[in-house]
C-alpha cells in the first residue's frame, strides 16, 4: 500500500488513512468482544454450530487483521483476512443466524471498505525509474542499453557533464584495497599505478587500503553483521572503514583461479558496509587475472554491490616484462595498453558512484 499512497494525491492518502482507522478499529473492537466472551457472541456461535473454538479462531483473526491494516508494509494482510472474515459472517448472518438486515448492512459497509482498501494496496504499481539516468529527458522507451549506445564507452557524455557540475555535487570516496599481504607480494606496483590514475581525475577522492593494516583473524562469528553484529574488535573496525566508503576499486592477484584467501575473508567480515555500493578492479596474473575477477563479482553479487563492466587486465608478456620474476619494469613501460581499460573502468565507477550514492540518500 506504500507505493499506492506514495503516488496518491493528498486527499486521497488521507481518506485512505482514515478508512484504515475506521477499519482496524471496527475490527479490533469485534475481536475484544469475542475473546472476551460477551454472552451475545457466545450465543451467536453456539447457534452457528462451530463451537466456541471457532469464536476464539475468528476473534484472533480479527484482532491480527485489525492490527496489520493499521501497518503500512502489512495492509494487504491485513485487508486480506478482514476480506475472508467479512464474507464467512455475511454469509452465516443470512444462512444460519437469519437477523435482522442492519446486521448484514454493518457487515456488507466493512466487507466493501475490506475491498477497497485491499485493492488500494495492490492496484496502482510504482513509478519506474528511468533506465538512462544521464538523460532525464527520455523515459523507458527511448532508452539505451550500454550495448546499443554509440560510442567507445556508454558512459561518457555523462562524465563530460560531471566534470562540468562537480562543485555542486559530492565527489564519490573510493577505496583502493590491496587484496594481497604476502611480504613478496607483487600488487604495490599495481596499487600505486592505479592509484596515479585514479587521483589525476577530478571526480572521486581516492584512499588506499591495505589489508595488511587490518589483521583480520578467519571469518569465526556466530553470522554475517547483517544478522548479528561482529565481536571481534579487527573485525568491527574493518567493518567501520569500508563503511565510510563510497566505492572500491580491488587489487587482484589471481591464486590458483581465485582471489587470494586474505581478500576474501576480507569480504566475509563485512556485509552492510558493502551494500549497493560499486567496485572496478585491476587484476593481474594467469589469464590476465580473469578467472580471480569473474569470481570476485560473484561475491560481490551476493554482498548486493555493483561490479563495473570494465576492469584493468594484466598478463601475459606485459606481466612478465613487469613481474620481479621477469623483467622488473616500472608499469609505466607497459601502461599504454592499460590506459584505455583504466579510464574506462574509472569512468564506470564514478558514473555507478554517483548513481548509488544518489539512490541511497534517497532511501536513507
Amino acid at each position: 500500500m506504500t507505493d499506492a499512497l506514495a503516488n496518491s494525491s493528498r486527499p486521497k492518502r488521507i481518506a485512505i488513512w482514515v478508512l484504515r482507522i475506521l477499519l482496524g478499529g471496527a475490527f479490533l473492537f469485534f475481536s475484544m468482544m469475542k475473546l472476551s466472551g460477551q454472552p451475545k457472541m457466545v450465543a451467536e456461535f453456539d447457534t452457528v454450530g462451530f463451537g466456541q473454538w471457532f469464536r476464539y479462531f475468528t476473534g484472533s483473526l480479527e484482532l491480527m487483521g485489525g492490527i496489520a491494516i493499521l501497518i503500512p508494509r502489512m495492509s494487504i494482510f491485513g485487508a486480506m483476512v478482514l476480506l475472508l472474515v467479512d464474507l464467512g459472517a455475511l454469509i452465516a448472518q443470512v444462512t444460519i443466524l437469519h437477523v435482522d438486515w442492519v446486521h448484514c448492512v454493518v457487515i456488507g459497509v466493512l466487507l466493501s471498505l475490506a475491498i477497497y482498501l485491499q485493492r488500494s494496496a495492490i492496484g496502482r504499481p510504482a513509478t519506474p525509474l528511468p533506465m538512462k539516468m544521464n538523460d532525464p529527458g527520455k523515459g523507458p522507451s527511448d532508452a539505451k542499453t550500454p550495448a546499443e549506445a554509440p560510442g567507445p564507452h556508454p558512459h561518457t557524455d555523462f562524465q563530460q557533464r560531471n566534470k562540468s557540475e562537480n562543485s555542486m555535487t559530492t565527489r564519490p570516496r573510493i577505496a583502493l584495497i590491496i587484496g594481497s599481504t604476502r611480504p613478496t607480494r607483487f600488487a604495490d606496483k599495481p596499487a600505486q599505478w592505479m592509484l596515479k590514475q585514479a587521483q589525476a581525475r577530478d571526480d572521486m577522492d581516492v584512499e588506499v587500503v591495505d589489508l595488511r593494516d587490518h589483521p583480520l583473524p578467519f571469518f569465526a562469528e556466530m553470522a554475517s553483521n547483517l544478522h548479528v553484529p561482529s565481536k571481534d574488535p579487527e573485525a568491527i573496525r574493518w567493518q567501520e572503514t569500508i563503511a565510510g566508503f563510497d566505492g572500491f576499486i580491488f587489487v587482484v592477484a589471481e591464486y590458483n583461479h581465485s582471489v587470494t584467501g586474505a581478500l576474501k575473508n576480507a569480504l566475509d567480515q563485512a556485509y552492510k558496509e558493502w551494500n549497493r555500493k560499486p567496485f572496478t578492479a585491476i587484476a593481474y596474473g594467469g589469464a590476465s587475472g580473469a578467472r580471480a575477477l569473474e569470481h570476485l563479482r560473484g561475491i560481490g553479487i551476493e554482498l548486493q554491490m555493483v561490479s563495473t563492466r570494465s576492469a584493468v587486465h594484466i598478463g601475459g608478456s606485459d606481466f612478465m616484462a613487469v613481474f620481479p620474476m621477469g623483467g622488473n619494469k616500472p608499469i609505466e613501460e607497459i601502461e599504454k595498453g592499460l590506459l584505455p581499460a583504466a579510464k574506462a573502468a574509472l569512468d564506470d565507477l564514478s558514473w555507478w558512484a554517483q548513481a548509488t550514492m544518489t539512490a541511497r540518500a534517497a532511501t536513507a
